[in-house]
């Protein structure tokens, strides 16, 4: 009965006020839209997930890495591609920040993409439109639902070392410290305990290390009208789990919480969630919820 689950569950459908560039924003052409390449690079998304598909074949891990590359480029200076500059003489690359030193990984795939497009279609195709399709075809890849990637972003000339240190959630941070960082980008509790709910694919890990995994998909998942809840329960550090403990993932679910619920051994969890306010006992019964999340709309 068990079942190999992935990376992390797409979760709620929001309009991120702190990323203008991506799904929102205005491009030099105009606003974002799906068809963007349509007509001056007819095979990019194809070419995207044919590689994207290879890399995640030969290594099932990539999908999930691939989705945090894309969250700690959106969660800095919004969905830019800035992520992926190297230092010069005027730069500092994020590469370096704390968040991202010896931990980041699938720059690989995401050269191999360009590299395919700048021959199909040269200087067409943003590096910032093949982060943000590479997620979504990571996410399908592994089970999840699809949702259109609305493009057109541009890349930035620019990196911020002090803002991805500074602005991506760490595993010692303290909830209160989550929280405020999350509220900085126009997000709630309910999607800090939604999101810190899901599972990832290293396991087992402490609750704060899988949050920094799940945190992604708060950053791109904005287009689909519908998610997918599938899954065993999460493999979490102390908590109950399926025959899977101790696993890798490839699919998947929203098993934290409920696995995590007072009175389950994991006493971290239990700790900074449910020792917390009502509020955030309440979000957590809201987010496990499989109508909650197939009711979210753009």
């Amino acid at each position: 009965m068990a079942q190999l689950i992935s990376v992390v569950l797409v979760l709620g459908l929001v309009f991120l006020a702190f990323s203008p560039i991506c799904f929102c924003g205005k491009t030099t052409g105009g606003y974002l839209y799906p068809q963007f390449y349509d007509r001056s690079c007819p095979k990019a998304r194809e070419i995207v997930h044919s590689i994207v598909a290879k890399a995640v074949a030969k290594e099932a891990r990539m999908a999930a890495s691939l989705l945090r590359l894309h969250f700690h480029d959106c969660f800095v200076k919004g969905c830019d591609a800035s992520v992926l500059l190297d230092s010069t003489g005027s730069i500092v690359s994020e590469k370096g920040s704390n968040p991202n030193r010896n931990s980041l990984r699938g720059f690989e795939v995401i050269d191999e993409i360009k590299s395919a497009l700048e021959k199909e279609c040269p200087q067409t195709v943003s590096c910032a439109d093949i982060m943000a399709l590479s997620a979504r075809d990571s996410t399908v890849l592994t089970g999840g639902s699809s949702w259109e990637v609305p493009l057109g972003r541009r890349d930035s000339r620019g990196a911020s070392l002090s803002g991805s240190n500074n602005n991506i959630p760490a595993p010692n941070n303290t909830f209160q410290t989550i929280l405020t960082k999350f509220k900085l980008k126009g997000l709630n509790v309910v999607d800090l305990v939604a999101l810190s709910g899901i599972l990832t694919q290293l396991s087992p890990l402490s609750f704060r290390k899988l949050l920094i995994w799940s945190l992604v998909f708060k950053i791109f998942v904005q287009g689909a009208t519908q998610l997918g809840m599938l899954g065993a329960p999460a493999s979490g550090r102390g908590c109950t789990t399926s025959q899977e403990t101790g696993s890798l993932t490839t699919l998947f679910n929203n098993r934290l919480l409920p696995n995590c619920a007072p009175g389950a051994p994991d006493q971290e969890v239990t700790r900074t969630f449910f020792s917390w306010t009502s509020q955030v006992q309440k979000s957590s019964t809201t987010v496990t919820s499989r109508t909650y999340w197939l009711q979210k709309d753009c």
